[in-house]
């Protein structure tokens, strides 16, 4: 797998932004139903009312220009490093994976009735972010304890002025560390790659795919249908 994934996630992201400027003619406050369309979750619409696949689609939606931008600045400083030292096909898993299972984990954390929308990459960067702790421990790397605390001091400073997702970086993170300290100390084998190229590839169609069912879903008629009401 040699294309570009750290790339190939922010042109994903800028997409997904773009549509919804396209559709809406803004940069942010988006109308619910364009979020929808767009692939945000909820708890409860996971849920009660599976529409699983949301919790791929939501990592590479974001709510406003702010959200994109600071994700992509982490996304690229941390991906980066990490596809150089893994390859493509580790570190697009890695995020993916980080992604969806902070959005899991939210879903618990908040109550699987909780009818507040969340999107961003920002649990599949914050697993970036595990991920490069659990390497430099394996390395015996001193100054991963010095990591650990600016990142949580900046994500309790974040937690406290902005209003994040905190169980989904928790999830995330976790994650990330696990995957991250595995990566570093597995011995790489030709099989083993192939393996997680050939996922990496599915999370891609996956990816397009939990957009496209997002689009088709009949909430998003629903939403429209109320906003059309309202106006």
């Amino acid at each position: 797998m040699n294309f570009p994934a750290t790339q190939a996630i922010a042109l994903w992201c800028l997409l997904v932004y773009g549509l919804a400027f396209v559709t809406d003619h803004r940069i942010e406050r988006f109308r619910g139903s364009t979020l929808l369309k767009l692939g945000v979750m909820t708890p409860r619409l996971v849920v009660d009312g599976q529409e699983w696949w949301r919790l791929l689609s939501a990592v590479f939606l974001h709510f406003n220009l702010l959200h994109l931008v600071m994700n992509l600045f982490g996304l690229v400083q941390l991906g980066g490093q990490l596809e150089r030292r893994w390859g493509a096909a580790r570190a697009l898993c890695l995020f993916l994976l980080a992604g969806v299972g902070g959005f899991v984990v939210s879903c618990f954390w908040y109550g699987v009735e909780s009818r507040v929308p969340t999107a961003g990459a920002s649990g599949g960067i914050f697993g970036q972010l595990g991920a490069l702790i659990g390497l430099l421990i394996v390395q015996r790397v001193p100054e991963w304890k010095n990591l650990v605390l600016q990142n949580l001091a900046m994500a309790v400073v974040i937690g406290l002025v902005m209003n994040v997702n905190n169980a989904a970086h928790l999830g995330g993170f976790v994650l990330g560390f696990g995957l991250g300290y595995l990566f570093e100390k597995e011995r790489v084998r030709p099989l083993t790659t192939r393996v997680l190229g050939v996922l990496a590839v599915c999370g891609v169609l996956a990816s397009v795919g939990s957009l496209l069912l997002s689009a088709k879903s009949p909430v998003v008629a629903v939403q429209r249908l109320h906003e059309l009401d309202e106006e």
